[in-house]
């Protein structure tokens, strides 16, 4: 994570009564411990819920607490929105066991969860709620993927961003620009039973306690001053679930706007520069052998002057020591690099040719389709090894909750620490994983597959005759397509959206895979033909070029980068290299 963030926070919810057939309250969840803190982030949440028959909310809203709290906390091997989907699963199954949870089968049932780890905000909505992102005075609603019931979003968040999370009751009667803007004011006690919010004010490093309020221009009654914030966040004491609980409402989540990468001036240790004198002495050889040259041509050749031959010449020599045109390196974010062998894989198998690789948490995976071979390094040291298994035709090899995925003539497959923990049949094309099912694209068609025991079944997903022609697909709720003809597009439920790569002076050729999913800020796509890693943000624009200063990149076949975006891994040829992003 670049920075962390802490959460002021205001909830806009009424008391929960004893006994009530409809209600709703808001949540913060928090960590046991410093520990889990660091590795998970702290959760809130809205919900509202009716029945058909009277329930008990304070019961209710425990069992969401708990539920919650435990389901996300216990599930550190997959993404925070792979945990907020099992937890609020959970949630949904506990709720509608309860003894007068229903009536004649009939429970209206909706929940948002949003975790906030470092400085990204994750929400998995289930049912019926919203979000919107308030920053630098201009209200939007959160934009999400949805697939039935849920909806899914993740983003990086600032300082002084303030995000809305409300039940449908909520969002219904009260208008957000009007909410931040201070033209409505009102007490919690005038909310409805099923309306309530959750206002989280984003600040860098700083605590705040229960009774703290944020002024949002709500002129509420009992709201009170602002206080003083404190500089550091001393440890989290035992979660205590208080006695009024807060709903859960879903939605969709802010956009992704990263940092620009820095630009890199690394030294080379490995390859020695030609010094100027000597760039010198071999113009003027150059020249002396131009010179005899045409000293011999002439005489056969006496319409040419020796001014004419003696300017040929000349340009050749300045053409090769010029080197490449790098005044428009700062307009376009260029940063030329001397990228490190990490290593070479022909060391552990002197006929591979590999074709793919995925970095994954602590190891890199490269895989060989024509071998069928995959090779596992550990990051720190580099030393891959023949895992030792065999498959036919890999290809679409990505990271996925922590293990490597890919595909082969068989179908899609879970691979991690030599040996293959899942694997479902089906003939897939390009790729991707995303929550429990597997997109794939074939000619014109987009199809979504479920994992049924050991089989894939699918239903189409979209179509289009942009879909024919790709090479590499990736999902962060958002399905991006590259195309072999160099065109990145962005599918969302199902339609292409008006996603569009700006910022670089030479499109795409050639590209052979992009790199993308809910927990990377940045699209990484490796643009083979020209020779460079493009970095792009959630919205298409230009954070970054990488172009290698000697002609190592000239056949690069895939890029990987590290979960916290700070190395790159590309591999070009037989050979993996390393860049510090």
């Amino acid at each position: 994570m670049n920075k962390k963030l802490t959460a002021r926070v205001q909830k806009l919810s009424r008391k929960l009564p004893q006994e009530a057939q409809h209600f709703s309250s808001t949540l913060v969840i928090e960590p046991d411990n410093q520990e889990a803190l660091e590795k998970r982030g702290t959760l809130y949440a809205v919900y509202d819920i009716a029945g058909g028959t009277p329930l008990d909310p304070l019961l209710v809203t425990k069992i969401i607490h708990d539920v919650l709290h435990d389901a996300y906390y216990s599930s550190e091997t997959v993404s925070p929105i792979q945990s907020l989907e099992k937890a609020i699963v959970q949630v949904k199954d506990k709720v509608t066991q309860l003894p007068d949870s229903s009536s004649n089968g009939m429970l209206d049932f909706n929940v948002l969860a949003a975790a906030l780890w470092g400085n990204v905000l994750y929400m998995v909505q289930f049912g019926k709620g919203g979000s919107f992102l308030v920053r630098d005075g201009e209200v939007k609603p959160v934009n999400s993927a949805t697939e039935g019931n849920f909806s899914e979003a993740s983003g990086v968040v600032r300082g002084d961003d303030v995000v809305i999370l409300g039940t449908q009751s909520f969002i219904d009667s009260y208008s957000p620009n009007d909410l931040v803007s201070g033209v409505i004011s009102f007490s919690v006690n005038e909310l409805s039973d099923k309306a309530s919010a959750l206002l989280m004010k984003f600040e860098s490093l700083v605590e705040f306690t229960d009774d703290d309020k944020i002024d949002f221009g709500l002129n509420a009654p009992e709201e009170t001053p602002v206080v003083e914030k404190k500089e550091k966040v001393p440890p989290l004491p035992p979660v205590e679930v208080p006695k009024r609980r807060e709903p859960i409402s879903t939605l969709e989540i802010a956009k992704k706007v990263p940092s620009k990468l820095p630009k890199i001036s690394l030294v080379s240790t490995k390859r020695k520069k030609i010094k100027p004198i000597f760039l010198v002495i071999g113009a003027v050889v150059v020249l002396l052998a131009g010179s005899i040259y045409w000293t011999i041509s002439n005489r056969n050749n006496p319409e040419s002057t020796p001014e004419e031959q003696v300017v040929e010449e000349v340009t050749e020599v300045i053409a090769e020591d010029i080197g490449p045109d790098t005044s428009q390196d700062k307009e376009f974010l260029v940063n030329r690099v001397d990228p490190e062998v990490f290593y070479d894989i022909r060391i552990v198998e002197e006929s591979s040719s590999p074709t793919g690789i995925a970095v994954l948490d602590n190891s890199v995976a490269v895989v060989d389709s024509n071998l069928g071979k995959v090779f596992i390094s550990g990051i720190v040291t580099p030393s891959f090894e023949d895992e030792g298994l065999t498959f036919s035709s890999i290809s679409s090899a990505q990271y996925f909750g922590g293990d490597l995925v890919f595909t082969d003539s068989d179908g899609f497959k879970v691979y991690d620490s030599g040996e293959v923990t899942e694997s479902y049949s089906g003939e897939l094309g390009p790729s991707a994983p995303y929550l429990a099912s597997v997109y794939s694209i074939s000619g014109d068609e987009l199809t979504k597959y479920s994992k049924e025991e050991d089989s894939l079944s699918g239903s189409l997903w979209a179509q289009s005759s942009e879909f024919e022609g790709a090479v590499s697909l990736a999902i962060d709720g958002n399905v991006y397509v590259l195309r072999s003809d160099g065109t990145l597009l962005r599918f969302l439920s199902g339609e292409k959206d008006n996603f569009t790569v700006t910022g670089l002076a030479k499109g795409f050729s050639n590209p052979a895979n992009v790199v993308k999913d809910v927990n990377l800020d940045n699209i990484y796509v490796a643009d083979t033909g020209n020779n460079r890693v493009v970095v792009l943000d959630g919205e298409g624009v230009l954070v970054a070029q990488y172009v290698a200063n000697d002609d190592s990149w000239d056949d690069i076949k895939s890029v990987g980068v590290t979960r916290d975006e700070t190395q790159l891994f590309v591999l070009s040829g037989s050979k993996v290299y390393t860049v510090d992003l």
